[in-house]
C-alpha cells in the first residue's frame, strides 16, 4: 500500500547511521511526488482493468452520488456542452426519468445503491439536443480503503440500430395488417415446415382445431389435425 511505503521511506530518510540529506524539505518534495505518481499510476491501472473488457463506446464516470464527472469520445458534441448539460448530473436527470416512480429506473437506481456491474442498461436523452439512445455498460470502483468512489465504463450511441429497429417493427405491424384484412385465407410456413404467420380467415377456419393451428406446430401437424376433425372434405371416406 502506498502508506505503508511513505512510511518506509521516511523511517529510512531518518533512521540510525543516516543523516537526513542536506535539503531535507526538497527530498520530502520528492517522496511526495514519486508517492502521487504511484497514487496516480494505480488508478490509472485501474481504470484500464475496469475498462480493458470494453473495445468501442465512450468513455464515462460517475462519483459516489452518481453524477457524472467525466465524459469521453463523443466526437460531435463540444466539450462546453459536455460541462453544461452532463456533467454534475445523474444518470436520470439526463435522461428526464423519475426514478421514484418508473420501475425500470428505479430499480437500476437500486442497483447503483448496492453496487452491481451495469449491464447494457439502455435509456433515451435529449440532453445534447436531438433524441439519442444509449447503451451503457460498468462497473463500480473504490479507493485504497474500499469506500465507494462510483462507477466507470462506456456508452454507446445506439440511435441509428433503435431507429432502424423501430422502423422494422413498424414495418411488420403494417404487414400484419395487411394480411389480416385479407378476406382470403393466408398462412406462411418456415424452411422447417413451422407457422410463423397467418391472418383471421385462417384463424376462423381452423378453430376447431386452434391448438394445430398456433405458431411454431408444423404442417404435417396442422394437416393431420385437419384430417382427424373432418375439415378436409376432400379427404373424407379416404381415411
Amino acid at each position: 500500500p502506498v502508506e505503508t511505503e511513505t512510511a518506509y521511506l521516511l523511517q529510512f530518510l531518518g533512521k540510525d547511521g543516516f543523516a537526513p540529506p542536506v535539503d531535507f524539505d526538497q527530498s520530502m518534495r520528492h517522496v511526495a511526488d514519486v508517492v502521487g505518481l504511484r497514487i496516480d499510476l494505480d488508478r490509472g491501472r485501474q481504470r484500464f482493468d475496469d475498462l480493458a473488457d470494453w473495445h468501442t463506446g465512450h468513455y464515462w464516470e460517475t462519483d459516489e452520488n452518481h453524477r457524472f464527472v467525466r465524459l469521453a469520445g463523443v466526437v460531435d458534441v463540444p466539450p462546453s456542452l459536455i460541462r453544461e448539460r452532463l456533467l454534475g448530473k445523474t444518470r436520470w436527470e439526463v435522461a428526464g426519468a423519475d426514478v421514484m416512480h418508473d420501475p425500470k429506473w428505479q430499480r437500476h437506481f437500486d442497483e447503483l445503491q448496492s453496487h452491481w456491474p451495469i449491464e447494457s442498461f439502455e435509456f433515451k436523452s435529449d440532453v445534447f439536443g436531438g433524441e439519442r439512445f444509449w447503451r451503457i455498460s460498468g462497473r463500480p470502483f473504490f479507493d485504497s480503503r474500499g469506500v465507494f468512489r462510483g462507477y466507470r465504463g462506456v456508452a454507446s450511441d445506439i440511435t441509428d440500430l433503435f431507429k432502424a429497429d423501430r422502423a422494422a417493427h413498424r414495418a411488420r405491424t403494417l404487414l400484419h395488417q395487411a394480411i389480416d384484412s385479407l378476406p382470403q385465407l393466408f398462412a406462411l410456413w418456415d424452411a422447417e415446415d413451422r407457422l410463423v404467420l397467418f391472418n383471421q380467415s385462417f384463424r376462423r377456419q381452423n378453430a376447431a382445431i386452434a391448438e394445430a393451428s398456433q405458431i411454431g406446430v408444423t404442417y404435417a401437424e396442422h394437416i393431420q389435425a385437419a384430417l382427424d376433425a373432418g375439415l378436409v372434405s376432400e379427404a373424407r371416406g379416404r381415411e
